[in-house]
């Protein structure tokens, strides 16, 4: 009887130790001060972008970068598209996903080259 409830007190202190490790480990763990604007960073204007900017680096996370991007069908108005870097770089990682997945999509089955013709992986066979 005593053996099985030492049994018992072990696997539970076995299961609450890293529990309880986690929650001191959060809370001696200094909590990273972002520097986030309230208003998304297109609806902000050039001096509150320059304000923002000025306390940080260039490569910072929150560093905000506008571009003009043309807008389809005129050849003369453009779009004003202002993001911070961490937004831009979700941003490429998911474009890039995006002409991944198309280039997979339609991809052909066969390949032909100087060679002649071969399956290629996606297709079932190797050679």
């Amino acid at each position: 009887m005593i053996a099985r409830l030492t049994l018992i007190a072990s696997v539970i202190a076995c299961a609450v130790a890293p529990v309880l490790a986690l929650a001191a480990g959060d809370r001696a763990r200094p909590a990273i001060k972002r520097n986030i604007p309230d208003d998304p960073p297109s609806a902000m204007a050039n001096s509150a972008i320059a304000e923002h900017n000025k306390k940080l680096d260039a490569v910072h996370s929150d560093f905000i970068k506008c571009r003009k991007l043309d807008v389809i069908g005129s050849l003369v108005k453009k779009t004003r598209v202002c993001r911070t870097n961490e937004q831009w770089a979700e941003s490429w990682k998911k474009g890039n996903a995006y002409a991944r997945d198309t280039v997979d999509t339609f991809m052909p089955k066969f390949r032909c080259y100087e060679g002649g013709c071969r399956r290629t992986a996606r297709s079932g066979g190797l050679d």
